[in-house]
């Protein structure tokens, strides 16, 4: 199923290139900096099974969190960019679990988990279409670096730390006022490495996605 949605992406981004062969290259190739905020939705599905931390997880956590940073693009012709950036991502769930190899029957309790993580992404992004308000899809992978986990009522430790993930997406480009632009959008993404050590957990994320940089 990865390998499948990964070719999907590339076919995603061959129209992009291809078109933006085209077209005349960017007037300006000087890198613009902004600041990316996204509210992202997540349901944590960790799955079933036994765990080495004798934890056995097996209801969905639904949470909202959020993640923010600083991004740079580079337009490298007049409808395609690429872009990166480095952000804190806040992942903060509560899930059901119950302890394995217990001679009584499992009584059902609570799990706190709190993620912080460092993300850096790479994203190519194609503009639809090139007037006062652009329409864009973008593509992309990226690495979560994990550098805080905290369990409420556990001290285990759980989480791979390093997460490797791609992103598609759209949204639209404007200037609320002068000398502003704006990028609205939605993206999904999802995990190509395992979240967990011992577990087959899945994490979707959906994002609203809000970027403000100045014009120069």
């Amino acid at each position: 199923m990865r390998k499948i949605l990964t070719y999907l992406i590339i076919l995603f981004l061959i129209p992009g290139v291809v078109y933006a062969q085209n077209y005349k290259q960017a007037d300006s190739k000087v890198a613009s900096y902004g600041f990316d905020f996204s509210v992202d939705y997540y349901p944590l599905n960790p799955g079933s099974g036994f765990g080495s931390h004798g934890l056995a997880y097996s209801s969905t956590a639904r949470s909202i969190n959020f993640s923010a940073g600083i991004r740079s693009d580079i337009r490298l012709f007049t409808r395609f960019s690429l872009g990166s950036g480095l952000y804190l991502s806040v992942k903060d769930s509560e899930m059901k679990y119950y302890i394995l190899y217990s001679s009584s029957l499992p009584e059902w309790e609570a799990e706190g988990l709190k993620m912080r993580y460092l993300f850096i992404p790479v994203t190519a992004k194609y503009y639809v279409t090139n007037n006062k308000h652009k329409i864009f899809s973008q593509a992309g992978v990226g690495l979560n670096l994990l550098v805080n986990e905290v369990h409420t009522n556990h001290d285990v430790d759980l989480l791979n730390q390093r997460l490797l993930t791609y992103h598609i997406g759209t949204g639209l480009t404007f200037n609320p006022v002068s000398r502003i632009e704006m990028d609205v959008g939605i993206a999904f993404e999802r995990l190509l490495t395992d979240f967990e050590k011992s577990t087959f957990s899945e994490m979707n994320t959906f994002k609203l996605n809000f970027y403000i940089k100045p014009l120069r």
